[in-house]
């Protein structure tokens, strides 16, 4: 019985080139969707150890809910079921293009073959058609005589491969990379399917028993997981400031937080959704609804000072208040709203309001305190704020210094909010102010601390003038 019916190839959209082959001569390309032209893949991502197509099987997805603006498209869904039997219907196809510019070999004896742990695995299909003796080769592996272990290569061609994920199970009948005991593929809650593929090309003879490798490349994988994200966001102190119609984002800070063994996909950008006729806990950021608030900007995880747009400013003080969340998407296309009550405290802001850059920073008058920090309410631009109000302005040297503080400093503060590459060198000159900030502030309990800390010395001071007058 032949498994590999054309009509049961259902191909998944690709479109990518591995940056880093292991050899610099064999290249993959993975390939569009079913009609297998057009389009790119956003599945694939690229690792420290090469590139992995992640696949997602629950439905959350960018592209599900995509306006054609919001949303970015190109992610596809792997259909691999938990405990998928080894024999029953086919679907979804991993498709992708082949080449070598060096692998060559006398009367076209060059052939492809993939393996995974360094077993061979059927190709389903081969140059556009499923695989057969004409363009398929070795249909002696273990599954038998309807599944083939190699595709015939012609010498400097790109040739289109198809493979189902699992025949890989079934090849490897063992547990790992995904796989149960039984050949069954096992992309289960916190344990994703992932299969790292080699790809070689050899030469052989004329009865296919003697083979030679001549180029092979092993950096990509193919990666299935049942698990959604979870987002984990950064302190509220540190993930944005305001700025004039627009706020400054550190979206660095947000993470995967769910686990698993191998790890889930990695987050790879947030979706920043702002309402203004919206609180903390009205706000709507469910992956069916959070395109319908009135601000919604998506931005690549990694940026510090991401700057997220759309936003109108304050005029008075009390108007023009956003409630603004944040929703977290995978490199499986997978997305992730905080739905618990600690995602959501942690993930969802009240009463985010921009200015432009004078009248926001006036708030304070701790200008570079507050460029620096990034925030009003920063612990240590409070204290510095303390300090001016409870012991400079007691003084008139301290008067003297914070007019000519304010003289300089709005000025030098804004420079530093679109220069944020010296916050580091501004908010280490900070600490000794606020050493000695705190002291004047808190010299009562600075005068007591000190008293306890000479109370032992005194005593043993006290016990050695004792010992040397007897």
């Amino acid at each position: 019985m032949l498994f590999f019916r054309k009509r049961s190839i259902n191909s998944i959209v690709l479109g990518f080139c591995l940056a880093a082959p292991l050899s610099a001569n064999a290249v993959v390309s993975i390939i569009p969707a079913s009609s297998q032209s057009g389009g790119e893949l956003k599945n694939v991502y690229q690792t420290t150890s090469g590139v992995v197509a992640y696949y997602g099987v629950q439905t959350d997805l960018a592209s599900a809910a995509s306006d054609g603006n919001v949303f970015d498209s190109g992610f596809m869904l792997m259909d691999v079921r938990t405990g998928q039997p080894t024999d029953t219907t086919r679907s979804s196809a991993f498709w992708f293009d082949v080449h070598s510019s060096t692998a060559t070999g006398a009367n076209g004896t060059l052939i492809v073959t993939i393996s995974v742990a360094d077993k061979p695995i059927p190709i389903a299909a081969a140059g556009g058609s499923v695989c057969s003796d004409i363009n398929c080769q070795t249909n002696n592996g273990p599954l038998g005589t309807a599944y083939y272990l190699a595709a015939k290569y012609t010498q400097g061609a790109t040739l289109r491969i198809g493979i189902y994920p699992k025949d890989i199970c079934a090849t490897l009948n063992s547990d790992g990379n995904g796989c149960t005991g039984d050949g069954k593929v096992n992309a289960s809650a916190g344990r994703a399917a992932h299969m790292p593929l080699k790809i070689e090309f050899k030469t052989t003879d004329a009865t296919g028993t003697t083979t030679t490798v001549v180029d092979s490349l092993s950096t990509f994988a193919l990666h299935m997981q049942v698990d959604k994200p979870a987002i984990g966001c950064p302190s509220k102190a540190s993930v944005y400031f305001p700025g004039d119609e627009e706020i400054l984002l550190n979206s660095a800070g947000f993470y995967n937080t769910k686990g698993g063994s191998p790890a889930p996909a990695p987050a790879t950008a947030i979706y920043v959704v702002a309402d203004e006729n919206k609180n903390r806990t009205t706000i709507d950021d469910s992956i069916s609804g959070f395109g319908l608030n009135q601000n919604v900007k998506f931005i690549p995880i990694g940026d510090v000072n991401a700057r997220v747009g759309g936003f109108i400013n304050t005029t008075t003080g009390d108007d023009h208040q956003y409630a603004v969340s944040f929703v977290l998407r995978d490199a499986a296309g997978m997305l992730a709203s905080p739905t618990s009550v600690a995602e959501q405290q942690a993930c969802r802001l009240d009463g985010v309001q921009t200015s432009n850059i004078q009248g926001f920073l006036s708030k304070s008058k701790c200008f570079v305190a507050t460029a620096a920090f990034r925030s009003i309410d920063a612990g240590p631009v409070e204290l510095l704020r303390s300090f001016r109000d409870r012991v400079l302005q007691k003084f008139g040297i301290g008067r003297t210094f914070i007019s000519w503080y304010y003289s300089w400093s709005s000025k030098s503060a804004e420079w530093l909010m679109q220069n944020p590459a010296f916050r580091a060198p501004v908010l280490v000159t900070l600490i000794p102010f606020q050493i000695l900030a705190w002291m004047a502030v808190h010299s009562f309990v600075f005068l007591i601390s000190a008293l306890l800390a000479l109370f032992p010395i005194a005593l043993v001071l006290r016990s050695r003038i004792w010992e040397r007058s007897r």
